[in-house]
């Protein structure tokens, strides 16, 4: 069992109560046109019959459930719950009729409460791969890597960190040179102090050790004997 009530210049209201929802359904007629929009409350169980006023402020619903009584405020199209009671003074009550049953319109259903989203797993760890050494770097005959750092030229091999042997066909190192110096002939040089002196000087020789004395030289250089003159 459904309520209506005509709220003049073409619009109707339909009620009815479904559980502990009401259903309120709005048709404006105008000619050539009809507009229809209905929408749903939750407020309990009704205990009594609606009913509609009119006032200053607007057309309202009163309705009487188990939850106490409700107010529900009619603009054109808009219904909405009001936060306070308004005041009834000087208003209108509306004439209601009952009907069977209210316009083949589905009322707006509410939106269903979102449901959570589901857990994702965690995707399984990929340990990481491991990178591939560096292929050596050949540049013509020269040749260069980074594990271990070396570079080699030909013979030549320089690398960081270790030692570096010899290639086996690389040559010895060469001896080093003897300081000593050799003369041609058989016979070494003798010492300055052992050489005749020239032919043109006149010398004459110590009588103690015979080493060549000079003409003006009072003492031997050699032995410090003291010269005859």
């Amino acid at each position: 069992m459904a309520y209506l009530c005509d709220l003049g210049q073409g619009q109707r209201l339909y009620l009815d109560n479904h559980g502990n929802d009401t259903v309120i359904a709005s048709l404006m007629s105008a000619p050539g046109q009809q507009q229809q929009s209905s929408s749903r409350f939750q407020t309990g169980a009704w205990t009594q019959p609606p009913q509609l006023f009119r006032s200053a402020q607007g057309a309202f619903v009163k309705l009487t459930t188990s939850q106490g009584e409700i107010y529900i405020q009619v603009q054109g199209q808009s219904l909405q719950l009001t936060q306070q009671n308004p005041s009834m003074q000087q208003a209108q009550q509306l004439q209601i009729s009952v009907v069977e049953a209210m316009p083949g319109v589905e009322p707006m259903q509410p939106m269903p409460p979102l449901s959570s989203m589901p857990s994702t797993t965690p995707l399984n760890a990929v340990p990481p791969t491991p990178m591939k050494p560096l292929e050596p770097m050949r540049i013509g005959n020269m040749q260069m890597s980074l594990e271990p750092m070396q570079m080699q030229m030909g013979n030549m091999k320089m690398q960081m960190g270790t030692p570096v042997q010899p290639p086996s066909n690389q040559a010895s190192p060469t001896k080093a040179v003897s300081n000593s110096v050799e003369t041609s002939g058989t016979n070494p040089a003798k010492p300055d102090s052992a050489q005749s002196p020239p032919a043109n000087v006149q010398t004459r020789f110590c009588t103690q050790c015979g080493q060549p004395v000079k003409l003006s030289d009072r003492y031997c250089g050699s032995c410090g004997n003291a010269v005859e003159g």
